[in-house]
C-alpha cells in the first residue's frame, strides 16, 4: 500500500509517469476480470481491492528492484569510463615529469578536461561508451576526445534545460548553443570514423565500426534534436527582432560510410 501511495503522490518524473500509466492500465485489466467472474456484492469488491492492491504493489517492487539494477550497471559502466580517463592523465602527468615538474593546478586542469561530470545524463550514451571500449582503446587520443566531444553537447543541453528551469526562459544564446552542438556532432562523428584508420582494416571491423558510428549518430541526434526545440521554442517566446539568430538546421542525416570516404584529419576541442 505504502509503495503504491508514494508512486502516486510523491513521485515525478518521466519512469515514474511511465510506471503510473501501467499500474492503471493493469489495474483496468484486473477490475474488467474479476467483474467477468465476480457478482458485486461487498465482499467481492473487498477481496477484488485488496488483491488489486497486492498485486500492484508486487509490481512496482519488481520495476524498482530492476530499475536499481540497470542503476548500478550503469554506475559501473560510467565509473569504468571515468577510471579509464583518469588512469590515462595519470600516465600523461608521470611521463611529463620525467623531464619537467608539473604544478598542482596544472594537474588538476588537466583532470579538469576530461572531467565526464554530465555523460551520467544520458544511459544510451553510457552504454555505448562501454560497451565499444575494446575497440576505440586502440587509439586513447582519439577516443578521450570524442568522450569529452559528447561530454559537451550533454552540458549545453544541461545548461540550457536548467537555466529554463530557474528563470522559466531559454539563455538568450541559445541560437549559439545550438551551434555549437551541431560542431560537436560533426567532430564527434568525425573522431569515431577516424578509427577506421587505426585499425586492421579486415571487412567484418570496419563492419563493425560503421555499425557503431551509426548507432552513435542517433544516439547524439536525439539530444540534439531537443536542444533545436528549445532553440525554437525560445524564437517564439521571445519574439523576431534585430538580434535574433537563425541556425540552419533540418535534422541531422543518419551516418552513411561514403560521406566520409575522403576525410582523414583528427579534430579536437
Amino acid at each position: 500500500m505504502k509503495t503504491l501511495i508514494e508512486l502516486f503522490f510523491n513521485k515525478t518524473g518521466e519512469y515514474n509517469k511511465n510506471l503510473k500509466f501501467q499500474v492503471f492500465i493493469i489495474t483496468i485489466l484486473i477490475i474488467s476480470f474479476f467483474r467477468f467472474y465476480f457478482e458485486n456484492n461487498y465482499v467481492d469488491v473487498i477481496v477484488i481491492t485488496v488483491f488489486i492492491f497486492i498485486i500492484l504493489n508486487y509490481y512496482i517492487e519488481e520495476k524498482k528492484d530492476s530499475l536499481n539494477d540497470i542503476n548500478n550497471i550503469l554506475l559501473l559502466q560510467l565509473n569504468t569510463l571515468k577510471e579509464m580517463v583518469k588512469k590515462s592523465v595519470d600516465e600523461e602527468i608521470k611521463s611529463i615529469q620525467k623531464y619537467n615538474k608539473i604544478s598542482n593546478k596544472e594537474k588538476q586542469k588537466m583532470y579538469n578536461k576530461l572531467k565526464l561530470e554530465y555523460l551520467y545524463l544520458d544511459a544510451d550514451l553510457i552504454t555505448f561508451l562501454y560497451n565499444n571500449k575494446d575497440i576505440l582503446e586502440v587509439n586513447k587520443k582519439l577516443y578521450f576526445t570524442m568522450m569529452n566531444g559528447i561530454n559537451n553537447i550533454l552540458k549545453l543541453k544541461y545548461e540550457i534545460e536548467y537555466y529554463y528551469t530557474e528563470t522559466n526562459e531559454y539563455p538568450q544564446n541559445t541560437s549559439e548553443m545550438l551551434e555549437n552542438v551541431l560542431v560537436l556532432h560533426k567532430n564527434v562523428i568525425n573522431n569515431m570514423h577516424n578509427y577506421i584508420h587505426t585499425v586492421h582494416k579486415t571487412s567484418n571491423v570496419i563492419n563493425v565500426i560503421n555499425k557503431s558510428i551509426k548507432r552513435l549518430d542517433i544516439l547524439l541526434q536525439k539530444n540534439i534534436n531537443k536542444i533545436y526545440e528549445y532553440y525554437i521554442l525560445n524564437i517564439k517566446k521571445r519574439g523576431i527582432h534585430s538580434r535574433t539568430k537563425f541556425v540552419n538546421y533540418n535534422g541531422i542525416k543518419y551516418y552513411e560510410p561514403s560521406r566520409f570516404n575522403n576525410l582523414y584529419t583528427d579534430f579536437y576541442y
